[in-house]
């Protein structure tokens, strides 16, 4: 569910009309009949039917399932560069292509290699009550006053973002927003926990070589959208890999255009 301005909402309908994305604007009084835990962030609002929230922890243990039952291999430890290879547990390991996907840690391990900068944007939980305790309540993001929540999917807990920099937000930005707009959320304890972001200039993705060994690959710079993006960006990652299509010029390092 998302809340804007009927310019904003009107250009996200059209876009997603195009991409064949089913789209339901709602006004105040829609919203209230249809999904009145959100009635208090008011109208006017767009349904998106199809939508769903991603359960990271749950996909990745599906997706570990999956490349293991195709033959990948998986090394538990910690892993570092040793120039053009890998060093893991006192050893030193060499491929025909190597990919650093490590999130926010690639700065750190590459120092001044790569124009990904690690900033944190923590999140906020409060216990479910009301409405919020029933499955199936829609996630939202709230344009108008920088929020974004998702309820828990065991209906426990609901997660609530002021949509800032970790050193900008505080738990009172939530509690005030949940006593206007949520109140069935309102005098409940918020809880904070420390979320990490790889911020690129200009919010794209980065998918490049390594500047001094042609076979190592960066791979990341996900400005807090990496996840949902994760199918696509890995079918550019493995098109780029092969050969067969070079990554698109945006998600080059800074100052290369030509991967």
């Amino acid at each position: 569910m998302s809340f804007g301005t009927e310019a904003w909402l009107a250009d996200t309908v059209r876009t997603l009309r195009e991409l064949d994305v089913a789209a339901r604007p709602l006004d105040g009084a829609e919203l209230r009949t249809r999904y009145p835990a959100l009635a208090g962030l008011g109208g006017p609002a767009l349904a998106e039917p199809d939508a769903g929230v991603l359960l990271a922890a749950r996909a990745m243990a599906a997706l570990r399932a999956r490349a293991a039952a195709r033959g990948v291999r998986f090394l538990r430890g910690t892993a570092a560069p040793a120039g053009a290879a890998v060093r893991w547990r006192g050893r030193e390991l060499s491929a025909d292509r190597i990919v650093w996907a490590v999130g926010r840690a690639l700065p750190e391990l590459f120092p001044g290699r790569t124009d990904v900068t690690p900033v944190a944007h923590d999140v906020f939980r409060v216990p479910a009550a009301g409405p919020f305790t029933a499955p199936g309540q829609p996630a939202w993001l709230d344009h108008v006053r920088g929020f974004y929540g998702v309820p828990g999917t065991d209906g426990r807990s609901v997660k609530v973002v002021p949509d800032l920099d970790a050193a900008d937000q505080s738990p009172d930005q939530v509690t005030e927003y949940l006593h206007r707009h949520l109140p069935v959320l309102g005098g409940r304890r918020v809880r904070r926990e420390p979320c990490g972001y790889a911020d690129r200039p200009g919010g794209d993705f980065l998918l490049d070589r390594h500047p001094d060994h042609p076979h190592v690959w960066f791979l990341g710079g996900d400005s807090g959208h990496g996840f949902k993006h994760g199918p696509s960006l890995a079918r550019h990652a493995a098109d780029a890999l092969a050969g067969a299509t070079p990554p698109p010029p945006r998600f080059a390092l800074s100052g290369r255009s030509d991967p």
